[in-house]
Order: structure tokens, then sequence, then C-alpha cells
């Protein structure tokens, strides 16, 4: 019970110190602003009616003394002058006077330390000077008679410093009482705010979710205390719900990330094993190999995948292609690998839900150098635009069918045509077809698609065409004009004769398929050596080795790898090797990734083109 009040004790004392001393802070601010502030205005203030004071004085003077001097000085004679001059220099403030008559000449002066009789000299026509370290004004009138110049009358004026001293003493003295005032009250009223406070931090200390404290609001003496207890209690009862829905919360947001993970990898084995297939069936059977690590690499992420029988159609939808990609939002016009990306969504759209119940071929042809092509385009944009043809493409087979994609390059321009073998359209809706609200063959359909699609070709100063008959097919056409290349994109591996390969990467069909790749380049005839690793550790101790030995290397390195080591571009940058790396990931085209290895100068190649880009063995 003793430790008990002691703690009440320190918290009280915590947070009265706390508050005091909050308001000794905020009081000293304030005191010294209204301070500064204050006396900066009536000091200003103070001097101006001080200066306008004395202006109004010198000048009722001067016109009294411009009156008197007229007559005198037609009439010639200095008597009468010197006397007014006198009279004038025993004016407080004034100093020095001198008379000159219209031609310039001196006809008198008067000054009152007669021992250092200035004359006016280099001072005529200055508006400030200083004299024996006190700092004048020159003022000087105009002399008429009937309207004729007859001379001109100069004199020195003091400018009072103990005034404006003594004035700035005695705002000072009244503004730092003022502020002292200030800050002892702000100090007393913030010790009388925190009692109250103090008080109820005890009571929620010891009492907190509590039936006391539950039914206690109106125990306090304050409105505001009474406001904050209410909201402390809604808080824990909505705390105590809350628990519960983000406890299931984290776990579906797990079971998601699960489901987009398994998603990705079976989807990126079964695309790499459909590519063997084909060549099988052309009659290569050294392809077995990598259809054999692609069953391995699917059995491995069936073995990882949790209990998901609690799976809802929601979170399996959540980790679908048809979700909006998260780069959208920072999507922007740049140049863009055509063959990669156009790769990425018939690898895609293959295994994607809305077209699984059919038995549709396709195919991916590049003609020429087509392969080489760059566009300035918004990837995601992009992507999105080729899915809704693709899917339209989907739809308009019935049962079974093929879709060929052609691209070709000539003359500046990028076509890309996606061919299918389906119902066709008529004449008289090709023609409206690409108009909002306009569809054909769907219950639900928009028509926004293909409208969107042509927005965003407009944009990037694009063509489409449509050619169709019914019962034949349907060929969409986009044209692109050609960009240059892109560095980060690589559309070519060149490697140098004794160079030394890396490959990074803990799918085993990638190795299968890398390896096969270079066995077909004949890499051993220029002594190429290739080694795999599938763990940062390893690489870096070979790399090591490569950099002490002077061996020229070739880093490829998957970016993500599923044994949570790290990122490749990390990897990469802290090794230092952008010179000698190449990134090879599934999420080539993402924004994210982009600017990373934008700022990192490390090339990219999209998993997607992996069985086809080219491999060049440098002669040199």
């Amino acid at each position: 019970m003793e430790t008990c009040v002691n703690m009440q004790a320190n918290i009280k004392s915590s947070i009265s110190s706390s508050i005091s001393h909050y308001a000794k802070r905020r009081a000293r601010r304030l005191a010294l602003k209204i301070f500064f502030a204050g006396f900066f205005s009536v000091f200003v203030t103070g001097i101006s009616i001080g200066f306008y004071n004395h202006y109004v004085r010198v000048t009722s003077v001067m016109d009294i003394l411009g009156h008197s001097l007229a007559q005198p000085i037609v009439l010639g004679g200095d008597y009468v002058p010197r006397q007014l001059l006198s009279s004038l220099i025993k004016t407080p403030n004034l100093e020095d006077a001198w008379l000159y008559s219209s031609k310039g000449n001196l006809l008198a002066d008067d000054h009152t330390d007669k021992t250092e009789e200035l004359p006016l000299g280099d001072k005529r026509g200055r508006l400030f000077f200083w004299k024996n370290g006190t700092p004048f004004f020159l003022i000087s009138k105009e002399i008429d008679y009937h309207g004729q110049e007859v001379g001109k009358i100069y004199f020195s004026y003091e400018v009072p410093l103990a005034s404006i001293f003594y004035l700035a003493i005695g705002i000072s003295f009244l503004f730092s009482i003022l502020s002292y005032y200030m800050i002892f009250g702000i100090r007393r009223l913030a010790d009388k705010i925190a009692e109250p406070l103090v008080e109820f931090t005890g009571f929620l200390e010891e009492k907190v979710d509590t039936t006391e404290f539950m039914n206690s609001a109106q125990k306090w003496k304050f409105k505001e205390i009474q406001i904050l207890h209410k909201k402390f209690a809604e808080y824990l009862q909505k705390a105590k719900k809350a628990e519960a829905i983000t406890r299931k919360s984290i776990s579906d947001a797990q079971v998601a990330k699960i489901a987009s993970q398994v998603k990705h990898d079976v989807k990126a084995s079964l695309f790499i094993g459909e590519a063997a297939t084909d060549r099988i069936q052309n009659g290569s059977s050294s392809e077995f190999g990598i259809l054999k690590s692609v069953f391995e690499r699917i059995r491995n992420t069936i073995d990882d995948i949790p209990k998901l029988g609690g799976l809802t159609d929601r979170e399996l939808d959540s980790a679908s292609y048809e979700d909006a990609d998260e780069d959208d939002a920072k999507d922007i016009l740049r140049r863009s690998h055509i063959a990669s990306l156009i790769n990425q969504i018939v690898a895609e759209v293959k295994f994607a839900k809305f077209g699984k119940e059919k038995r549709i071929a396709f195919s991916v042809e590049f003609v020429g150098d087509a392969f080489h092509s760059f566009c300035e385009v918004e990837p995601s944009r992009f992507k999105r635009s080729l899915v809704n043809i693709y899917k339209n493409a989907i739809e308009a087979i019935l049962d079974e069918g093929h879709i060929q994609t052609v691209v070709e390059s000539n003359e500046g321009l990028v076509s890309i045509e996606i061919k299918d073998n389906g119902r066709g359209i008529s004449p008289d809706i090709l023609k409206e077809l690409g108009k909002p609200g306009v569809t054909f063959n769907k219950s639900n359909g928009t028509g926004i698609g293909l409208s969107s699609t042509i927005e965003n070709l407009d944009r990037w100063d694009g063509k489409l065409k449509i050619d169709s008959k019914e019962g034949f097919g349907t060929s969409v056409t986009l044209t692109l004009p050609e960009s240059e290349e892109d560095f980060l994109y690589p559309t070519q591996i060149t490697l140098s004769s004794a160079m030394q390969v890396i490959v990074v990467d803990d799918d085993p069909t990638v190795h299968a398929l890398w390896q096969q790749r270079f066995n077909r380049a004949d890499i051993k005839r220029d002594n190429i050596n290739v080694h795999h690793f599938t763990g940062f550790a390893k690489a870096k101790a070979k790399i090591d080795e490569f950099r002490r030995s002077g061996r020229d290397f070739l880093l490829l390195v998957d970016n993500d790898l599923r044994s949570s080591e790290g990122r490749g571009v990390d990897f990469v940058k802290e090794l230092n090797v952008q010179g000698h790396a190449l990134l090879v990931t599934s999420d080539g085209h993402s924004r994210s990734v982009y600017a990373t290895c934008e700022a990192l100068s490390l090339p990219i190649i999209p998993k997607v083109i992996q069985k086809e880009i080219p491999i060049h063995i440098s002669l040199h």
C-alpha cells in the first residue's frame, strides 16, 4: 500500500512539474514577445512623436526667421541678421547657423561653441553629419522677399540622444515589470490547472479498466476532465472489440500474402514448364531436366503453404491479377521494353481465371529486331490495356482456339498485332467500338476497357486499329512511336572470354534455364564458367575470390529470395558491384524496383524474357 501511495505521489510530482515547467517556458516566451514588441512599438512611437514635435517647433522658428530676415538682407547690413542668428542658436538643440545671400556669399553666422566656429564647407547639401561625436541634422530654408529669393539660411539641429536614452530606460522598466507579472501569473495559473489533472491521473493509474472507473464520470469537478474520462472509457470499450478485429485482420493479411506468393511461384514455374513443353513437342529432349525442376519447385511451394482451408473468395481475389496494380498511382511515362511487357501479360493471362475454362494456345513472335524495341508508355497502364485486349480475344473464343501476337518494328514505329480465331464482329458494331458504353457479346460489359485503351494510346501518340470478320476472328493492332533504348533494360547479355558468371536465385527452374541458355551459347569454348548459388553468403565469398584474383565476372541476381536473406538490390549495393551485375526479377517493370535500380544504375532483366534474351560473346 505504501508503495502504491509513493507511486501516486511521484506521478503527481512529475505531472505538476511538467505542466509548471511548460507554463514557465511559454510564459517566458510570451513575456519576451510582449516586452520586445511593446518596447519597440512604444519606442518608435515616442521617437516619432518627439521628432514631429521638434520638427513643428523648428518649422515655426524658421518661418518667423525667414520673414524677419528678408527685409534686412535686401536693405543691407549685418547687425539685424547677426542678432537674429544669435537668438536662434539659443533655442534647444540648435548649435550653428549660417546666412547666405542669393549669390552664395556668407552674410552672417553664429555658433554655440565659439571656440570652434565651423564653416558650412562641405556640409552644404548634406542631410546628416557628426560634430564632436554627436549626430546632427543640417536644415535649410530659402528666404523670399516679395516672391524673389534673396538668401538662404542653414542651421544644425542636434539629435536629442539623452532624451531618447531616458525614454528607452523608462519603457524598458515598465515592460520588465509587466513581463515579470505575466510570468508569475501564468505559472500560478498552471499550478492550479495541474491539481485536478494530477488527481485524475492518479485515479486513472489505480482504477483504469475497473467498474469503478467506468462509473465515475460525474465525480470530477471540471467538465473537460469529465469529457476526457468519457473518452477514456469509450476507448477502453472499443479497444477490446478492436483487438479481436485486429487479430483477424492480421491473420487475413498473412493468408492473402501467402496466397499471393504461392500464386506467383506456381505461375512462374508453369510458365517455364510450358516453354520446356513446347520445345519437347518440337523434338528437343534436353528439356526434361527443366520440367523436373518445375515440378520440384511446385512441390516445394505447396509444402510451404500453411493450412488455407479458411480462405474466402475475397481473400483469394486479393491476390489475383485483376486487382489494381499498386504501382498505378506512381505510374509515369518512361521508355519501356515492349517485348518484356508483352511476355509478362501473355504469361499472366494464360493462367488468369477469366480464361482457365477454355483451351487456348498463345504464341508471341518478334519479327526482325522487334525484340529490341522500346516505346515511351506508362508501363502499368500499358499492361492493363493489353489485358483488356487479350480478355476480349479470350471471350470471343467459344471453347478452343488460338491467340497470336506479332510484334514488328519498321521506320520508327512499333506495331503489336493481336489476332484470335474467335467469333468476329459485325461491321455495324465494329465501327462503333471504342466509344464509351459500346460493347459486344458481354452481358455486363461497359465498353470502358477499349475506350480507356484508346485514350492511353492517344496520350502516347499511338493508334489502335481493329479488323474483324464474323466467323473468322478479330485482329487488333496497336501502333506506337519507337523510342531510344533505356540502358536499365538491356536487350542482350554480353559476355567476354574467360568471364565468370554468378547466378543467385532460390528457384531451381531459373538455374536450369540459365544453364540451358549458356550451354546453347557454347560458353565453354570461350573459357566462360557459370557458378550457381541459392543464397547471398556463398555468392559473396565467390565474388570476393574473383575480386582478389582480378577475374572479370557477371552477377545475375534475383531480387527476392524466399529464404528472406534480403533483396538483390541491397546485395549489389552492399558489394558495390553495379557495373558487374544484372537484376533478374519477376517485378522488372515495378515502379519501385525501377526507381531503386535507376538510382544505382543497375540494369534489369525481367524473368519473362529470360528464355529469349540473346546471349552475345564479345571477341575482345
